[in-house]
């Protein structure tokens, strides 16, 4: 999820995506088409003032229906709330979805491992005296 205040521009990007085939349009929403490329479906969706990004349709689907249900902790609605933009990523539970079928054993191993080690990256971003100011951690 990111903020923008304009989403005249995002649409227009997202509509070029799907003009060049390089999205689908289902609804109110678009996702990734199923190749090499993007070998996770992704879904693309922009409300008023936000745009979002999930590898889960429903989730996409709820939110362009308005209906966002608390699956939320304290700490992720703080986190959203107080910064200007916010990122987090469960590196484990993408990687599960990835579709192991045209992975050689060397890519399928470190795929393994990832999935195995990997953690939650977050990232906050904030504005303070005109700077941006910047934490990531894992």
């Amino acid at each position: 999820m990111f903020g923008s205040e304009n989403k005249v521009f995002l649409t227009k990007l997202l509509d070029l995506a799907y003009k060049n085939n390089v999205l689908l349009k289902k609804g109110d929403y678009y996702y990734t088409v199923d190749s090499m490329e993007f070998p996770l479906r992704m879904y693309f969706a922009v409300t008023d003032d936000m745009a979002f990004i999930s590898t889960n349709e429903n989730e996409i689907q709820n939110i362009i229906n308005g209906k966002i249900d608390g699956g939320l902790d304290k700490k992720m609605i703080n986190n959203i709330i107080s910064n200007n933009a916010y990122f987090n990523l469960n590196l484990s539970e993408l990687l599960s979805r990835m579709p192991e079928g045209r992975m050689s054993n060397r890519e399928l191993k470190m795929l393994n491992y990832f999935k195995e080690n990997g953690g939650v990256i977050e990232w906050l971003n904030n504005f303070n005296n005109g700077r941006s100011m910047t934490t990531i951690s894992m």
